[in-house]
């Protein structure tokens, strides 16, 4: 019989990784994330992992603050606080963690009870404490409860509720984690622990055979076993060559099929899902067919060459797969890691959260849907023309989408000072016009539905020189990420009706931009849309509150909201200290990311249940935080999805 095992405790945590301040700006570079872990790493050793430098340096100022200490510990369940298992089958409970602000991590000292009714199970308890499986051989409730106490006597109790349910002959018991319909607001809240396999990402068998299939005879490849579906994987630095054919010359014919199909994970440095290959759980059943198709799937090898490194900020991984005749292809997906936020999720700067959906909460795992390249290739322009004149004027004319693979006017952008697009081109492609320093106008076709990231970065910089007001038309649809981020020479800009979504940091550091015409089709403007600019000072300036079309984008502390508040967006209360309670009026509707970025005093945020839509990264501080909300509201579904506290 198999036995869900969960992750190990890490009793060697870095404390005063806690410590490190989240940074402000929401671009952050990979060189940042490692240079913090090598930081911790090396403090972590220096100091035996039992120190917190510069917070408690001897023995006495130790225990001077343990007199001092009034605050609990904080206990961390995993897994759900409501589960359900089923009579007389083998389970393992999830584990629970506990942290103190002065002893630091005290899980060994957790002490467990088990009750149902008045009668008590001390000999499970007891292996509950030490993770082993357990039998529940009666239907019904039973609380768990976690008990922990820190040197200054100061106690902190949690409690699990266990549902113990008859075993029903032919009838599946679990539930598919990964499937759409978790990540929605009818997610079911309590979850179904059994023997059988379920794609949360757990492994299933702690050990692993060696792959005995031929074609892979000379690499070291293991046979793991993850929920129930088997898998070759290898970390056989020699086995990176074979990737190289499947780069050069891939066999077109040739599939793999993901049962959930993810190209990038994004999830917090301590996870553990990188831990004998967790994070397989979350594509389900791996399949291949060759050229004339035959299942090939005992064939596919996992490549986890990048693990050999070490845990850093990212790992590439690859599906590979090859038939008899050497012919191959292969799927190459990212998994990511954050160590910067100790209490949420910092996504890496190249990353864009809005292509992720949360896909498990203990641990935090975010996952992209792999992107169709493929299907957005056939729709590249393939006769675009373009041409440079004397007087520095682009023109260029075709089809389709431009494509940010090829950008043939990159050699002169230097010389670029207007640009004018023909009719027939339907965007704007990432990075098409950056660094065009000497740019001063644009004339946009009517058939452009949008501008994407960073098309005019630090463009329109021109020294002295009387830039006309830039017109985005109505056709404009989205203006994409940093589109035209530090154009310092920007005074006014015209968007017209039509105009929807403004993303993060579109205009951020557009120094000069002084005046900005929004239409009434405006339904979004994300996180440092304004930021560094003339027209968000002279707002904050000049007001108590800053709305566009309904839209709340910055308000003052003891300032209420107005009634006439739709959606609450842009930075709303990011990275205010003096923000500890609001009240969010009875027309609001949505609440969009990182509106209580970084607010490090809230305690309460009373939510109505006319908010119908809260960004998946609102919060980034989320432990102090109580939801007041209603019951059935989407609110309370939010914040149980997010392990929130709600009121």
């Amino acid at each position: 019989m198999e036995e869900i095992i969960f992750d190990d405790y890490d009793e060697c945590e870095v404390e005063n990784a806690l410590e490190m301040k989240a940074v402000k700006n929401h671009r952050y570079s990979s060189g940042i994330r490692k240079c913090a872990l090598a930081l911790a790493l090396a403090v972590a050793v220096s100091t035996g992992f039992t120190a917190v430098p510069g917070k408690f340096n001897n023995m006495a100022t130790v225990e001077a603050a343990r007199k001092k200490d009034k605050k609990k510990p904080v206990i961390k369940l995993s897994g759900k606080s409501n589960i359900r298992v089923t009579q007389n089958e083998s389970v393992k409970i999830p584990k629970a963690t506990a942290k103190d602000n002065v002893d630091g991590n005290i899980t060994k000292k957790i002490k467990v009870s088990v009750k149902s009714g008045k009668k008590s199970y001390a000999s499970i308890a007891k292996k509950i404490r030490k993770n082993k499986a357990v039998k529940f051989t009666k239907t019904g409730k039973y609380t768990i409860t976690y008990t922990v106490s820190d040197k200054a006597k100061n106690k902190a109790t949690k409690k699990r509720t266990v549902t113990v349910v008859a075993k029903q002959e032919g009838k599946k018991t679990t539930e598919n984690k990964t499937t759409a319909e978790q990540t929605t607001e009818s997610k079911v809240t309590t979850e179904q622990v059994t023997t059988a396999a379920t794609t949360e990402a757990t492994t299933t068998e702690s050990g692993a055979e060696q792959c005995t299939n031929p074609l892979y005879k000379q690499y070291d490849i293991k046979r793991i076993n993850v929920n129930g579906n088997y898998y070759n994987v290898t970390r056989d630095y020699e086995f990176s060559y074979k990737l190289y054919k499947a780069i050069e010359s891939p066999c077109d014919k040739m599939t793999i099929n993901v049962e959930y199909d993810y190209d990038s994970f994004m999830s917090e440095s301590d996870s553990g899902i990188n831990v004998d290959s967790r994070y397989l759980g979350y594509l389900g059943k791996i399949t291949a067919m060759d050229e004339e198709g035959n299942d090939i799937s005992d064939n596919v090898v996992i490549v986890e060459v990048s693990f050999v490194s070490g845990l850093v900020n990212s790992h590439m991984i690859c599906i590979y797969v090859e038939d008899s005749e050497g012919n191959c292809i292969k799927k190459d997906l990212m998994l990511n890691f954050d160590f910067i936020d100790p209490d949420g999720l910092q996504f890496l700067w190249d990353m864009n959260p809005r292509e992720y959906k949360m896909i498990d909460s203990d641990p935090l795992v975010y996952a992209r849907p792999r992107q169709d390249i493929e299907s957005k290739d056939e729709n590249y322009a393939t006769d675009m023309i373009w041409n440079l004149d004397e007087e520095g004027v682009l023109v260029i004319s075709g089809n389709g989408a431009m494509s940010a693979d090829s950008i043939p006017w990159g050699s002169v952008k230097k010389s670029i000072k207007k640009v004018v697009i023909e009719e027939g081109i339907t965007n704007i492609c990432a990075n098409a016009f950056s660094d065009c320093p000497l740019l001063t106008e644009i004339q946009f076709a009517n058939s452009i539905k949008e501008i994407e990231k960073g098309a005019f970065y630090n463009s329109f910089n021109v020294d002295n020189a009387n830039i006309p007001p830039l017109v985005i038309p109505g056709n404009v649809e989205v203006i994409g990420e940093d589109a035209f981020k530090c154009c310092t020479g920007l005074t006014q800009v015209i968007m017209e009706e039509g105009v929807k979504d403004i993303q993060i940091g579109a205009f951020y550091g557009c120094s000069n931009l002084e005046k900005i015409d929004f239409p009434k089709s405006i339904s979004t403007i994300e996180y440092d849309v304004f930021t560094a600019t003339k027209w968000k000072q002279s707002q904050i300036q000049d007001t108590d509150v800053v709305i566009v079309n309904d839209i709340m984008l910055y308000i003052r502390e003891n300032t209420e909201i107005p009634q006439t508040v739709t959606s609450i967006q842009g930075d709303g209360f990011a990275y205010r200290e003096d923000i500890r309670n609001v009240e969010i009026p009875d027309n609001v509707k949505r609440i969009g990311d990182t509106v209580f970025m970084e607010c490090s005093n809230l305690n309460t945020v009373k939510i109505p249940d006319s908010v119908t839509q809260i960004g998946e990264f609102a919060f980034s501080v989320k432990n102090n935080i109580t939801i007041q909300c209603g019951k059935n509201s989407y609110a309370n579904s939010y914040a149980q999805r997010h392990g929130m506290k709600t009121k």
